[in-house]
């Protein structure tokens, strides 16, 4: 729990602030989260998977998960080192030529991800990469043993939201019944894909590489992940 919203005074800030409130505040993340079939080791507002993190970072977690986590003070100069490992392995596919645009990643383990000039910019996006004081947003869910719900589903009808459209999307605490889920409640197709042409980075390829570097591992058969990455996660 933080003070939302103190240094950027906004409406979308104060509702959000009373969104996130409500949910890390219930007895569905408090108690419920990982009892009655319920396998979760974190729980807030509503769960995003790309980037894998809940929007406003208030939250409930089971603390044998956090123990796995890298230290807080640790994490932003690992994702730094990500960030100049990907410079590193960036490469043009046909170097000098000014026609051609597309480009490569070529990293030491062997992943390689193939994109085009146009996608270049997601890669200097300090909230998308988790570069500076976004590292925070991105460090609950960055471990592959992340086992997530939410109490404010898309499974349950309510609009998928972030920081800055809560009141256009008619969002608000008072109109909010929480209700545990596991999440997250859409596809990566439903949420992102159409709205970007993404990355590589991003994906699937990329995602692996960033787990297998910062935590020596990937996620199980079971994981969100592989759900949400193959297309299996949808509205009912």
């Amino acid at each position: 729990m933080h003070s939302k919203g103190s240094f950027t005074k906004s409406s979308n800030n104060r509702i959000l602030k009373n969104v996130l409130m409500k949910a890390i505040s219930s007895e569905e993340c408090l108690i419920e989260m990982g009892t009655n079939g319920m396998d979760c080791n974190t729980c807030s507002t509503q769960f995003q998977g790309f980037p894998a993190y809940y929007p406003g970072n208030m939250w409930v977690a089971d603390c044998d998960y956090i123990d796995d986590l890298i230290p807080p003070v640790d994490f932003e100069p690992r994702k730094k080192q990500i960030t100049e490992l990907m410079v590193e392995a960036t490469h043009k596919v046909v170097p000098g030529n000014k026609i051609d645009n597309r480009w490569i990643m070529s990293f030491d383990d062997g992943t390689t991800l193939r994109f085009h000039n146009a996608s270049r910019w997601q890669t200097e996006r300090p909230s998308w990469i988790g570069m500076g004081h976004y590292a925070m947003e991105h460090w609950l869910g960055s471990h592959p043993g992340l086992k997530p719900c939410d109490v404010f589903s898309p499974k349950d009808g309510v609009p998928t939201f972030g920081y800055d459209d809560l009141d256009e999307k008619n969002v608000y605490a008072n109109k909010l019944t929480p209700k545990l889920e596991t999440a997250p409640g859409l596809t990566f197709k439903e949420q992102w894909d159409q709205k970007y042409g993404l990355h590589p980075w991003y994906r699937r390829g990329g995602r692996r590489y960033e787990y297998n570097y910062l935590y020596g591992g990937q996620p199980d058969k079971s994981s969100w992940f592989l759900k949400y990455w193959n297309g299996t996660i949808g509205l009912p």
